[in-house]
């Protein structure tokens, strides 16, 4: 497939050339964290390549807050997202500058006799590979280009394109690197985005977007929109407690109902004097405490019971001691105990759940469509500093 798609040629590099070895992965998943397929991959050794250019090899892509703004505009709208996903997307770029890659000798054993000539010889790049450092900013900048030619205007927002249509109706484009999601309120619009983007590159095409950044999408039949990453931690929870039963029992369900005990107090009191420490005790509960506050971290983007205990942990990253790893490994389990809430985004605002609070709290005439939260509390830190947390629902 490489090399049918014009990928590489035979040359001989020059004296200033650097010649990078290649490897192959991996195994994909599907929203339902079952194995879809095994994705056999080249993947150009970044690690070992230093670019001999000043290209900035940033470009936007979708975040969390840009996937909410979306969904909550296409909620709003009473529409939901197609997704598009590129067939070998970096294949597709062509190379700007002169990178030369080696496939290992030890292939010819298991490949066609047609691509054995090519294995163990140095290869100039002629398209793009994942792992190559700027493989995603090629591709940016093609899919910009495509996106300007169709009259299509970027956003304040990290990878979110619009156009505006008559009548006050939209076409709006989140884009993740090679996967897009894609609505309008005209269907004769957006089909022809479809066709445009299928003639200018080679896609596959979902009716319904189920899966982005880690997370599922659904729609009811009321066309209100929901987001949630209970796949993702149960992820999380079976790398770090991989000996855990992902049934928990009528017990554990009641001894981790909170997300930390109600005696736990983080304060520095309580951190590894060294390193040295911090290893010790990374051995002795079995992950790195950096790593699953990091795991973590991305899961409180719905997980908001647990922004509390999530935030704590992140700030004894650098030397957490004994009780910060207990706790951790309490709020773990918490998580093996309770998946995190839904998010739900509302065709109709005044039948949210947050319409009614505002309504019995006396405050019916707030506009419950955007409404910002925040609290601030002194009690709970050992160095005079206030903790302080808010959230804002579109």
């Amino acid at each position: 497939m490489v090399k049918d798609r014009g990928a590489f040629k035979k040359e001989q590099p020059g004296p200033n050339d650097t010649v990078v070895p290649v490897k192959v992965f991996k195994c994909k998943l599907n929203q339902h964290g079952n194995v879809d397929k095994l994705k056999a991959r080249i993947v150009f050794r970044g690690d070992l390549y230093t670019p001999t250019t000043d290209i900035d090899s940033w470009n936007p892509h979708a975040t969390w807050p840009s996937l909410q703004l979306y969904l909550a505009m296409r909620a709003k709208f009473g529409t939901f997202p197609s997704q598009a996903d590129y067939v070998i997307a970096y294949l597709q770029v062509d190379m700007k500058e002169r990178v030369f890659v080696q496939l290992p000798h030890y292939w010819t054993a298991h490949i066609p006799d047609n691509l054995k000539p090519y294995c163990g010889v140095p290869l100039l790049l002629m398209k793009a590979l994942d792992g190559y450092t700027f493989s995603g900013k090629f591709l940016y900048e093609e899919q910009e280009d495509f996106f300007i030619s169709l009259g299509m205007q970027s956003t304040p927002t990290p990878a979110l394109w619009r156009m505006h249509l008559p009548g006050g109706g939209v076409l709006m484009v989140l884009q993740y690197s090679d996967d897009f999601l894609i609505a309008s309120t005209d269907a004769i619009i957006k089909n022809k985005f479809k066709t445009a983007l299928s003639t200018r590159f080679e896609i596959k095409w979902k009716p319904h977007a189920d899966w982005f950044l880690r997370a599922r999408i659904r729609q009811d039949a009321d066309g209100n929109i929901s987001l949630d990453q209970h796949r993702y931690a149960k992820s999380v929870v079976s790398q770090y407690l991989p000996t855990a039963s992902p049934t928990p029992s009528p017990t554990d369900l009641r001894k981790f109902a909170s997300p930390l005990p109600t005696n736990v107090v983080w304060t520095k009191a309580n951190s590894s004097k060294t390193k040295t420490d911090v290893v010790d005790l990374e051995t002795e509960y079995g992950f790195r405490f950096i790593e699953a506050v990091g795991s973590l971290n991305f899961l409180s983007n719905t997980a908001y019971e647990e922004l509390f205990a999530i935030r704590k942990a992140c700030k004894q990253r650098h030397l957490p001691g004994c009780l910060h790893f207990q706790a951790l490994l309490y709020l773990l389990h918490h998580h093996r105990c309770n998946s995190p809430q839904v998010l739900t985004y509302y065709r109709n605002v005044t039948k949210s759940p947050l319409a009614t609070m505002l309504q019995e709290a006396g405050h019916a005439a707030v506009d419950p469509s955007f409404v910002w939260f925040c609290d601030s509390s002194f009690g709970v830190c050992d160095d005079s500093c206030l903790t302080g947390c808010h959230v804002g629902l579109l």
